[in-house]
């Protein structure tokens, strides 16, 4: 099992690899992990018209509580010069509770996927990403403008589950 300060060197650690490789992904492998924030990732996002690097921090299995949200986003935007986002999973039930914290912290970069879908080859059983339709209702009601039509968005995860197999999350 990792602390959360452990897991942040690691994180911050995993980023200058990936800063002086000029890799665009690193991955701390979760296996083992109870909780812990687990990928970095460097990637390319448009924001505000520019494009540059964002450090993703990733609860790939989706166990990650808010404080452990809050510490490690802290920590890395006290710590990178990057701007930061959060890739996360819902299989506790926590990531819209996660969402909250990385806003308050001025998180404006979330990864989602229509439905909840994905999961982890690394974690058996741990559900799919925050669903989209779930991340935009919420901001929505935050009176934070997304350009999301979430219509069009739940019609298009409606559109989707049927050929997934399995009823979607959201």
């Amino acid at each position: 099992r990792a602390n959360t300060t452990g897991t942040g060197n690691t994180a911050l650690g995993a980023t200058a690899l990936a800063r002086r490789e000029d890799r665009r992904q690193c991955a701390i492998a979760p296996q083992h992990r109870r909780r812990a924030i687990v990928v970095v990732d460097r990637s390319r996002h448009r924001l505000r018209g520019h494009e540059q690097d964002v450090v993703v921090l990733a609860d790939t299995i989706g166990v990650a509580a808010p404080s452990e949200v809050g510490s490690q986003v802290g920590r890395c935007r006290r710590t990178l010069r990057e701007p930061v986002g959060v890739h996360l999973h819902d299989t506790r039930g926590t990531a819209l509770a996660n969402v909250l914290t990385a806003l308050d912290l001025g998180i404006a970069t979330y990864d989602a996927a229509a439905g909840g879908l994905g999961g982890c080859p690394y974690a058996p059983g741990a559900t799919g990403n925050l669903a989209t339709e779930d991340l935009v209702y919420m901001l929505d009601g935050l009176g934070i403008r997304t350009g999301v039509d979430l219509d069009a968005l739940v019609n298009a995860s409606r559109f989707i589950e049927p050929h997934v197999g399995h009823l979607l999350p959201s």
